[in-house]
């Protein structure tokens, strides 16, 4: 009968736990093989690295790994710690079995060393009939689990490791979560008083091109469009900010995905520049898929950009649409996937390619391997926050020196792509109409204001809900339209102010003005069901496009 001590050290008795005789060994092997099916299934395979100093234990744990057909294991066997560092600066390990008795390293500092080297690893201890408080003291200092070697068989050793992988695959994505939603709750403030401050900023620059001082021929103008141009980008980026947080607002309609690449072609050229050449081909027939058409183009933006960044010295990026069954033999690769029929989008560049360690970073928000000042670190999380918006999922190749390919897969859907109504944008901007301005940020209300005056609107600004309620007690009969803020102080909101509002004038029109996030807005407002959303910054010719529609629409009930 074996004794099971239990102490602070580490004693060779592990190693005399490993069968010595043929017949034992004969004997592990028979039963191991007894319990794998015959047919192999396929399966992801888990790059394991195994460091234990006694050859035939390692040889016959590798052998246990090998011979397992889910989950399935690629083994590297090492026999030092030395080696075991070199081994995981070489390569990306899903985790790693170490015997803490080795001929470097002794006891929990070879754990230590380990974790530190890779903190994400997850690593399960190997442990000898006397030392499973070292086990112990090794899962408190980071460590999966451990496992005494005198009770080894294939399941326990597979389940194990299955388990200590997933469970750390579990944790990063908690902190992952967290991490975004902390970055979330900050970009989604930051982007509300950037947006008003851009709003500002674009109602100037419109006041000032309208100008009759202003001639075409002007330096002035050529300036104030730089500025525009720079207002636009800075935009852009707060829309950015909004999407990897998941805060935007998007607009998923039906559309044709090979129209969306199609239309977009001809900009995406000018913008990558001459040394880039740009390829598109399209699978014809394509079904089609749910999804905003502006978010739709800014993923494919956001990857061209980046594989022309990773081409210092030009190249070819290829742009391409196709329709991909997926099938279980896929999704067991893929973990990520789903079976079924999706349309993918494959973004694929000549580039310098994408370091193994840095695969799995590129799209955390902020991350970037570019220069300081030629990055954001915005563009990937971007794109994979869109995608998941959209029930999608992203896979990458890389080769240093040669390139990566992006592959994007989403959803198909039988339903025609909708046909886009035209909006009149050739009609005049100009109107006659009484406007009730409510704006609680006063740089916006005072521009916003002039802007509709400027076309002929008569205006009564108002900086508040209940401000508006008392105003419109004198002047609500003479009122067309409100145009109103939907967050506002003095506990009446947008929303509220147009309930009461249409509640004493039915004909009243209302358009709402916003630079917070749609979750703000749907998580602390319910939103009426029909909504004419003008989302800051905006465009203020947009903004007066919207306002004249509005007011030119048929009241439907």
């Amino acid at each position: 009968m074996t004794t099971h001590a239990h102490d602070d050290g580490i004693s060779g008795s592990a190693k005399r736990a490993l069968p010595q005789n043929n017949s034992a060994v004969s004997q592990v092997r028979t039963a191991k093989k007894a319990a794998v099916p015959a047919a192999r299934d396929v399966a992801k395979v888990n790059r394991i690295l195994l460091v234990e100093d006694q050859p035939d234990f390692g040889r016959l744990i590798r052998e246990y790994l090998l011979d397992s057909d889910s989950p399935r294991f690629e083994v590297r066997h090492v026999e030092s710690l030395g080696a075991a560092m070199e081994a995981l600066t070489e390569q990306l390990y899903d985790a790693a079995l170490l015997d803490l008795t080795l001929p470097d390293s002794i006891g929990l500092q070879s754990f230590q060393k380990v974790f530190q080297l890779n903190p994400n690893l997850p690593v399960v201890i190997l442990t000898g009939i006397d030392d499973e408080d070292v086990g112990v003291a090794a899962i408190k200092s980071g460590a999966q689990d451990f496992l005494p070697k005198q009770h080894l068989n294939l399941l326990l050793l597979t389940r194990t490791l299955q388990y200590a992988v997933e469970r750390k695959q579990m944790e990063v994505q908690l902190r992952q979560s967290q991490k975004m939603e902390a970055i979330g709750q900050l970009s989604s403030c930051i982007a509300h008083e950037f947006n008003n401050l851009l709003t500002s900023i674009q109602c100037n620059l419109a006041l000032l091109l309208d100008s009759e001082k202003l001639t075409d021929a002007a330096e002035e103008k050529e300036s104030l469009i730089s500025i525009k141009d720079g207002a636009n980008h800075a935009a852009a980026l707060t829309r950015q900010l909004l999407t990897f947080s998941r805060r935007q607002i998007m607009e998923p309609r039906v559309v044709d995905f090979n129209q969306v690449l199609e239309g977009f072609g001809n900009m995406l050229k000018r913008l990558l520049g001459e040394a880039v050449h740009v390829y598109f081909s399209y699978d014809t027939g394509l079904p089609s898929i749910k999804a905003d058409a502006g978010m739709l183009e800014q993923i494919i933006l956001n990857l061209a950009v980046n594989a022309r960044d990773a081409m210092e010295a030009g190249g070819e990026v290829v742009i391409e649409s196709r329709l991909a069954r997926i099938d279980t033999a896929h999704v067991a690769l893929h973990p990520q996937a789903r079976t079924g029929d999706f349309v993918c989008l494959r973004v694929a560049d000549t580039g310098c390619g994408i370091a193994p360690e840095n695969l799995t970073k590129i799209f955390e928000p902020f991350f970037t391997t570019k220069e300081m000042g030629k990055g954001t670190g915005l563009g990937l999380a971007s794109v994979l926050e869109i995608v998941r918006h959209h029930q999608g999922w992203i896979e990458v190749e890389s080769v240093l020196s040669k390139g990566t390919a992006f592959r994007i897969y989403f959803p198909v859907t039988e339903a025609a792509p909708e046909v886009k109504k035209p909006e009149g944008e050739t009609g005049s901007l100009n109107g006659t109409e009484t406007i009730l301005l409510v704006e609680d940020d006063p740089t916006t209300r005072q521009l916003v204001g002039i802007l509709l005056r400027r076309y002929g609107y008569n205006i009564i600004a108002s900086a508040t809900g209940a401000q508006a309620l008392q105003l419109s007690e004198q002047v609500l009969a003479g009122v067309q339209l409100l145009l109103t803020d939907v967050v506002m102080p003095e506990g009446i909101d947008g929303v509220e102010l147009s309930k009461q509002l249409q509640g004493r004038n039915p004909d009243l029109k209302v358009v709402f003005m916003s630079g917070y996030s749609a979750e703000v807005l749907t998580k602390n407002i319910t939103l009426p069901e029909r909504l004419m959303l003008v989302q800051k910054p905006f465009d203020p010719k947009f903004m007066l496009r919207v306002v004249r529609n509005t007011l030119d629409a048929k009241r439907t009930a």
